[in-house]
Parts: structure tokens; sequence; C-alpha cells
């Protein structure tokens, strides 16, 4: 196994750690699962006796009163009594004396249908039937606890990420912190979830199966099994370090194969230089020839360098295959044997059995390979102070009446880089403004430090002079409404869109709000109406659409300030009226902070906030800008010029 300090994925296991009612079941199931196996390796060696001994034991007179109970009358042969037709009579003599021996002679004694040899045979196999059916049982409860077990810590981690999301607020969405929320709730739990699963199948059932069936191998027989088990750990050390040379030599001619390659490219490339110098009967010349060759020699080595990979495995099995099979066979023909064939049986079959609980421990070093970068991605996502907190003595936030300002501003990213740069500026109540900058984090950086879901590295945001910071998250977030083109939808009802979950709005306020923003026609015609379910796993709405129900939330909110993201198309002239009546019901009377995109918007506000590696380059109107800021004409060219995307980039 690669590593033994997976921290964080412990972490991460501990934290998210199941019912203890799963573990117990899990527990249950892989005891169950190791020690049926065995059971059925046992029962497998039984069967083999039988068909060899036939069910004959012979002995010596003096022997005899050592024989099992109820063996039956023997036959007499010269000076030997011979037991035929018995059963297990042989196997139950030869382990005589022995805990598994006691075991065997009490069920000989006890269960008539050992005693002769068709009965058994038709016992084992309907016993090896029992013991199969149990295991494939055992090994589905273990599958299915294991996945339960992981799916539900997964699901502790992904309640823990949304809390954790909560509490740290928007700063992922608007900033592009490292740890995206989003990622982490989707694919970093999945790549841990099949890390746990892995773990959950292989604790503790494969490390008890592998001390179990190498147990049972050296009971069999200490010395000849140990010797199997060092043979087998050296030729699987020869066996890498010859795999690693194969591996290295297919890379090595890989990339000689690959600068080959390249370099005919490169002669293709230059095709018309050589058809103005080259004759026209021989293009190619001699120096393409050579390098065609050797390209076609560097890549025959490498695919003969995979596949002497898989011959290597082949040939190592079965030499290794073959030596066990000698040592076993040597001491089972031996004068007198030293190991009987029921016994070989039972010990080949255990050490081929222990390839199963070390392919599951493979299988575990590989998944928590991937699965630790990704719990320490989460944990640390979840031991993250929030950003934006709430001091003890915090009061509620007026509504403001005045104005909204920016003093001495200055923040940060998680890189250090700075998207605001000491900028100051206020912003009168009732008026509608465009934040525009040559970057697109700087407007979601304000719009972000203005309904406080991230507090500046430096100097304040003031309500009618008051510092936000010292009021409570939820009276300031009341305040402003983020209305951004991409985040207004979530799956779930009309109704659930609109009053966001708050069960202290009434049905009859929202139908009053969506009457107000000209929503209520189309919300009607939708298949359940307000019950319809949109959002991106629902009723599909149109971009128009989708925004008639921002601005129907913001009159439902009544909030004092609108930070609003435009979409870029533009919408047919009917849908188009329909949501400027909406707009313009929804922003009467409020202050509007746009995040321009658009030229037409530029031009109706009536002041345009223009930024510029953090500072604040220029404040004005759409006229102003245009004759005083060469910055502000260049984007206006590059952004908004009718030609932008009919001109390529290159000549």
């Amino acid at each position: 196994m690669q590593n033994l300090g997976w921290t964080s994925f412990h972490r991460a296991r501990r934290f998210g750690s199941s019912r203890r009612a799963s573990k117990l079941r899990l527990a249950v199931a892989s005891i169950a699962a190791a020690v049926i196996l065995i059971l059925l390796l046992i029962l497998l060696s039984a069967l083999a006796d039988l068909l060899v001994t036939h069910g004959t034991l012979e002995i010596s007179p003096g022997d005899q009163a050592k024989v099992p109970l109820k063996a039956g009358d023997p036959d007499v042969v010269g000076t030997t009594l011979v037991y035929s037709n018995r059963g297990l009579l042989p196997l139950v003599w030869r382990l005589r004396g022995t805990a598994l021996g006691s075991i065997a002679e009490w069920y000989y004694d006890h269960w008539h249908a050992l005693r002769k040899n068709s009965n058994c045979l038709l016992a084992l196999i309907v016993v090896g039937w029992c013991l199969a059916l149990l295991y494939g049982l055992s090994r589905y409860g273990l599958e299915r606890w294991a996945q339960t077990a992981a799916r539900d810590g997964a699901r502790r981690l992904r309640h823990e990420l949304f809390q954790q999301s909560t509490r740290l607020g928007a700063g992922d969405l608007l900033l592009g912190q490292k740890h995206n929320a989003v990622e982490l709730f989707v694919e970093r739990i999945e790549t841990l979830a099949a890390g746990l699963v892995a773990w959950y199948r292989a604790m503790p059932h494969a490390v008890l199966l592998l001390v179990l069936l190498t147990g049972v191998a050296l009971w069999v027989h200490p010395w000849l099994a140990l010797a199997v088990i060092l043979l087998a750990a050296l030729s699987w050390v020869i066996f890498n370090d010859l795999r690693n040379r194969s591996q290295r030599r297919e890379v090595y001619w890989g990339d000689r194969a690959a600068q080959q390659q390249t370099t005919l490219v490169e002669d293709l490339h230059q095709v018309r230089l050589l058809a103005n110098f080259a004759p026209a009967a021989d293009r190619t010349g001699p120096s393409f020839d050579a390098r065609l060759n050797q390209a076609h020699a560097a890549s025959v080595r490498q695919h003969t360098s995979r596949a002497g990979n898989g011959s290597s495995v082949t040939v190592f099995i079965l030499v290794g295959a073959g030596l066990s099979m000698l040592v076993c066979g040597w001491n089972v023909l031996a004068d007198p044997p030293r190991l009987s064939l029921s016994g070989t049986v039972l010990m080949s079959n255990a050490l081929l059995a222990t390839l199963l609980p070390i392919w599951t421990l493979r299988q575990l070093s590989l998944a928590l390979s991937k699965a630790e970068p990704a719990a320490a991605e989460i944990m640390a996502y979840l031991e993250r102070q929030p950003a934006v907190g709430q001091v003890p003595e915090a009061k509620p936030q007026p509504r403001p009446t005045h104005d909204l300002a920016m003093a001495d501003v200055t923040l940060a990213d998680v890189r250090g880089h700075r998207l605001l740069d000491n900028v100051s500026f206020t912003i009168p109540c009732g008026s509608r403004t465009a934040i525009l900058a040559s970057d697109h984090e700087t407007p979601l950086a304000v719009a972000g430090l203005l309904s406080r879901f991230y507090d500046p590295t430096a100097g304040r945001i003031l309500f009618d002079g008051q510092d936000i910071g010292r009021s409570t998250l939820a009276s300031v977030r009341g305040l402003v409404t983020l209305l951004l083109p991409d985040r207004i939808l979530v799956t779930g009802t009309v109704v659930e869109n609109l009053n966001c979950g708050d069960p202290h709005i009434s049905p009859i306020e929202v139908a009053d709000a969506a009457r107000q923003a000209h929503a209520y026609e189309f919300i009607q015609h939708l298949p359940q109406g307000f019950e319809t379910i949109i959002g991106p796993h629902g009723f599909h709405l149109s971009p128009a659409e989708q925004m008639i129900l921002g601005w129907t939330r913001v009159v439902l909110r009544n909030p004092a300030v609108i930070i609003l993201g435009e979409w870029k198309q533009e919408f047919d002239s009917a849908m188009g009226e329909q949501l400027a009546a909406a707009a313009e019901r929804a922003i009467a009377g409020r202050t509007v902070i746009v995040l321009g995109r658009r030229l037409p918007t530029l031009r109706a506000v009536e002041r345009i906030l223009l930024f510029h590696q953090g500072k604040l380059h220029g404040d004005g109107s759409h006229i102003d800008l245009l004759a005083d800021s060469e910055l502000y004409r260049h984007l206006n060219y590059v952004r908004f010029n009718e030609f932008r995307n009919q001109v390529s980039g290159e000549w």
C-alpha cells in the first residue's frame, strides 16, 4: 500500500461517521463473509479427500481401538484392517487429536450421512451449495452496508458543506476563491465517497480474511506454507522490478517516437518550401525517409515493450504456480507422505484465495491516493473561518434614505490580488448607477461588499453614515437584493422561488407581487401555475421570464437597494416591453446599481463608476466619460462595437 498517512481522509471519515447500526451490520457481514469462505475451503478439502480415498481406511490391528465410533466392522486383508465405503472416516482418522479433528469426529458420529461414500458426497455438495449461498448473501450485505456507510458519510459531509457555505457567505461565488463550494459538494465528495466505499470493503473484511487464510495455510503445514509465501513474495519483487524496467523502456521509446513524429509534421508544414526547391520527381528527400524509418522503429519498440508487460505477467504466474506445485507434490509423493492430498488442496486454495484480500487492499490504496487530496480540500473548507462576522453588540441596520458610501475601501482576494484599492465614492439613494471595470471581478466585488457577503480588507461601507460592519447581517442583506442573471432560480415551485422559503410570506402576497411585476399572466399559463417546478431541473423558462420572476421577488422583498446584473442577449419587442414594465415597477423609489454589460444601459443611467486595476478611474455620465476617459472609449469600442464579432483577431 502506497501511503499510510491518510490523515485528511481519516479525519473526513470520522467527521462524517455513519450510524452505529450501519457499522455493526458492516462488521457482521465482513466477519461472516470471511468465516464462510474458510468453511468453503475446508469443505472443498473434505470433498477432495473423499474422491481420492473412496472412503477407504487401512490401519494395523493395534490401532483398531482408536478408530472413531461406529466405524463399522472392517475387512481383514493380510495383517491390515480395511474400512471401505466409510465416507469421511479417512479424513477423521488423519485429523484425530486436533481441534478440527474433534469437530469432524462429532459430525461423523452424529450425522449418519457422512458414513457412506454416496451419502457423504451428496451431503458435502448440499452443504457446499448452502455455504455458497450464505457467502453470496454475506458479500451482498458487505457491499450494501459499505455503500450505505460511505453514502451516509458523504451525506453528512454535504450537509456540513452546505452549513459552512451559509456561514462563509457568497465569497466563493463572487470572488472565485480556491475552494469552490459547488465543486467540493459535487466532485470532491464523490471522490471521497469512492474512497470510503473502498475503505469499508477492506476494513475489517480484507484484513481478517488475509489473516484467516494465512493461518489456515500455516496450520496445514507451517514450513511448506511459509516456503510458498516466501516464494510468492520473491516472485512479486522480481516481477515488479521487471515491470518497472519495461515501463521505463516504453516511456523512453514513446518519447523518441513523439519527437520523430513532431519532426515529420514540421516537414509537412514546409511542403510549399520543399515544392519550390526539391525536384518534382522526388520531393521527400533522403532526410524525410530516414526520419520516417526512425519514427517507425521507435513506435515498434514502444509497443513491443508494452506487450512485454502482459507476457511477463503470464510467465511469472505460470512459473510461480509450477514451483508451488513442485514443492507441494514433492511432499505428497514422499514416502511416507508429509502432506495429504486434501491438505494440499486446502493449503493451495487458501494461499490462492489470499489474492482476494490483497487485491482489495490494493484497490483501497489506489482509491485513497485519490480520496486523500479531495478530503484535504473538504476539511480545509470546513475549517475555514467565516470572512464576515457579526459583532456581539450589532444592531439592525435602518433603511437608508440619503446615501450609500465606500470610504477608503480595499479588498483583496485569496491570492492577495487587490480588487479594490483605497476606493471612495458616494451613491445617493434613489439614483441609478452603473459599475464598469476593465476586469470582471471588480463589479462583483462591489456588489458583494454592499450586500455584506464579505467585509473589506480595509475601510468602511456606510449606509447613511452608519458602518454596516456593526449591523446585523440579516438586516443588511434584507436591505440589498442581488439580481444576477445566472443565479435567479433554484429547482422548486414558483412560490418557493419567489418567497425563498420564508413561511411568513402568504400565497396572497406572492400572487399580488406577481401581478405588480406583470408575471401573473404567464405564471397562470404554466402546467401547474404557481406550483409548477421550475429551475435548473424543472420546467424551462425563457431568460426574460426568469428575469420577470426576479423582479417579482424584488417587489415581494421590498429592498432599499437593487444590484442588477444584465443579460447579454436582446429580447423580442413584446417580451422586452413586458420586462421593462416589470423592471420599472420593481425599481421605483429604490437605489439601483447596475453591473453594466450593455451600451443602452450605460447611456440610460445617471452615473457610471469606472474602475481599472482596483482604482476608481472615472466617475460621470456616458457622455462625460466618452469625452474625458480614454479607457472608457476603449471599453466601448472593444465590448460594444457592432463589428466586434465579425472581425478575426489575427491576420
